[in-house]
């Protein structure tokens, strides 16, 4: 580049909170392209300069800045965008990653009074992992997030399944970071997302751009594994490991779940729930900061982690069974328990005082000490409507009561109406003889 103008410099002083300015490679390049193919007369110091600030702002915004973390803070909310969500999430290693691998600034969109502005798109071989920011103008949506989107690939539709995996609330909005999930794209691509429908608010707020996730794959592990083993809860394969900046995404088939129970119309009938039998993946630094798990009709399950160490090089597997304790439901009378003391166990004590009809509806009046000062209401719960208990213990159509004084009114020592549904009452006791059991001595290491 000519000697008369330096770039670096006049970086530096545009942007004075930055001491670290590195002008990337692609930007020189662009600008040395532009200066060659100015006009003679207008190669002056000064027209340079007004040149050079628009070409850099062009640059920035078709996506090299965020690569470069003192570009992305000198711009308005991308660097606010990474802040908050790095000093406030637990997901530290994988905003990281997300911010270290950006390439994408997209744009702007209102729709509805919701304004959402999409920050970055990231590809890897899961799919599109995007960050953006929401804001309800009108101040109605208190939680607003994604809950339908599609997805254009090169023009081609999907409807992609996805993770919301971050959500950080503000004064100023919502940040968030969510993994849309389609598999096969292509190495390079355009693309369009359309955010159909926000927290129950349909619109149209459209994005659109071109990725190429080459550098992704040349950071990703993949391993075709096909291991096999028995355990004491039963048979696992595990298929396949893939490994991405972002991701964890190990592919198995659970052979223990085969003999689960059919969801037919007389399920419940023979419904077991006193047990539980699952696979545990533990990895050796506790670092996992969310998990997803899917699972297709041909049984095989797809696992999802983030938040992992860059280094993690292996995963355990570890083959568990949960029983839950002897089951302990009773059907109460509440007319005939008026001033009785219907639990008195661990949770603390739950004493019936009244019974009333309104018309079809049935109430239940009850007075409450909680030995959990943390979750004072959860004791009503103890108590439910349902058909019968079944062979196993397995209360037949269960349902809660619902709290008809609210749940401000959960508090030791008060006396709170219940309604419930249905003409029997159940309660739950304690239930005793519960254990997990882990056979360590028989895991299966995923090694990456």
């Amino acid at each position: 580049m000519s000697k008369d103008f330096e770039i670096d410099s006049f970086l530096k002083n545009k942007f004075e909170d930055n001491d670290n300015i590195q002008v990337p490679n692609e930007v020189h390049l662009s600008l040395e392209k532009l200066l060659k193919n100015l006009p003679e007369k207008k190669k002056s110091h000064k027209i340079r300069k007004s040149l050079i600030a628009a070409s850099v702002a062009g640059i920035l915004f078709m996506g090299t800045a965020i690569t470069f973390p003192a570009f992305a803070e000198s711009l308005p909310l991308v660097g606010d965008f990474f802040k908050v969500l790095n000093e406030n999430s637990e997901h530290k290693n994988f905003v990281g990653e997300v911010e270290e691998n950006s390439t994408d600034i997209v744009g702007k969109v209102l729709d509805s009074n919701i304004e959402i502005t999409l920050m970055t798109a990231v590809p890897d071989k899961t799919g599109i992992t995007i960050g953006y920011y929401i804001k309800s103008l009108d101040g109605k949506l208190d939680m607003p997030q994604l809950w339908n989107c599609n997805v254009e690939i090169d023009g081609k539709l999907y409807i992609p399944e996805f993770d919301n995996i971050i959500h950080e609330e503000k004064e100023d909005g919502h940040y968030h970071i969510t993994n849309l999930i389609i598999p096969d794209i292509p190495e390079k691509f355009n693309y369009k997302i359309n955010f159909t429908n926000i927290t129950g608010i349909d619109g149209n707020w459209i994005f659109s751009g071109s990725l190429d996730r080459t550098n992704m794959d040349n950071q990703t592990i993949e391993k075709t594994l096909n291991i096999e083993k028995d355990t004491f809860i039963g048979k696992i394969e595990v298929k396949s490991v893939t490994k991405s900046p972002l991701y964890l995404k190990i592919q198995y088939v659970d052979y223990s779940r085969r003999n689960c129970i059919s969801f037919d119309e007389n399920y419940e009938e023979k419904y077991d729930d006193r047990y539980s039998r699952y696979f545990r993946f533990e990895e050796p630094k506790d670092t996992i900061g969310y998990m997803s798990s899917r699972g297709d009709e041909n049984g095989l399950t797809t696992v999802i982690y983030t938040g992992f160490d860059s280094d993690l090089n292996y995963m355990d597997i570890v083959p568990v069974e949960m029983y839950k304790g002897d089951p302990n439901i009773k059907e109460i009378n509440p007319k005939e328990c008026i001033d009785k003391v219907v639990y008195n166990g661990k949770a603390g004590v739950l004493t019936i005082t009244d019974y009333k009809e309104e018309g079809t509806e049935k109430f239940v009046k009850v007075k409450i000490r909680n030995n959990d000062e943390k979750n004072i209401g959860t004791i009503v719960y103890r108590l439910m409507s349902g058909e019968k208990v079944n062979s196993f213990g397995y209360l037949i159509n269960r349902r809660l009561v619902d709290t008809a004084d609210g749940e401000e009114k959960l508090e030791n020592g008060n006396e709170v109406w219940l309604k419930y549904d249905g003409d029997k009452l159940f309660i739950e006791g304690d239930r005793e003889n519960a254990y997990i059991k882990e056979d360590t001595e028989n895991k299966i290491r995923i090694d990456f």
